[in-house]
């Protein structure tokens, strides 16, 4: 059950502020975006929310900043959203060529992340504080990696790159990452 307490712009399309006191929270249907500070300061921190079908915009580093460091562990998307799908827990936008954000309890930890083979691009701050995540396997069209996305270093993990992936450069240039290329089933 939703907190009756959410402060919103004076057009009712801007989620300002909400006092969350609940473990899944639905953002109301008719928010087209959501404020960098509508999580602060909650009362609790959801572990799961729901996206409404009106929503336009997420950007995980302004919005959902404070859930970050928090125990969110899943997105879904509401039927009828024609920007964002969620594939277990995760936000991709409505086609599933981008990725738009991990939410960082997701994932247990030591588990893997398996991306779609439709992703060209992971968004900035997508995986910004992916705190269980130690094996990566990134899609085989994988073209441009945003800004602000954090990955396991050498001594937590190892990342996965299909023979051939477009951005594949942007890993093995970075002596900080383990990367193993995986070779094409014939």
């Amino acid at each position: 059950m939703n907190s009756d307490k959410s402060i919103f712009s004076d057009d009712r399309t801007v989620l300002l502020h909400c006092d969350v006191d609940c473990e899944h929270y639905n953002i109301p249907e008719g928010t087209k975006r959501i404020a960098a500070e509508a999580f602060d300061d909650t009362g609790e921190y959801p572990r799961s929310i729901t996206l409404p079908s009106s929503l336009e915009d997420f950007k995980p580093c302004e919005a959902f900043e404070i859930l970050d460091v928090c125990s969110l562990q899943s997105i879904d998307v509401a039927d009828g959203n024609k920007h964002f799908t969620a594939i277990d827990g995760i936000l991709y936008n409505k086609d599933v060529t981008r990725l738009i954000f991990i939410p960082p309890y997701n994932i247990q930890i030591g588990g893997t992340y398996e991306m779609p083979d439709t992703v060209k691009e992971i968004g900035d701050f997508a995986l910004w504080m992916p705190a269980n995540i130690s094996r990566y396997s990134l899609s085989k069209s994988l073209e441009k990696i945003g800004e602000g996305n954090h990955w396991p270093s050498k001594d937590y993990g190892i990342i996965f790159i299909p023979a051939g992936m477009p951005a594949a450069q942007f890993f093995t240039d970075d002596p900080h990452l383990n990367t193993q290329i995986i070779e094409p089933e014939l």
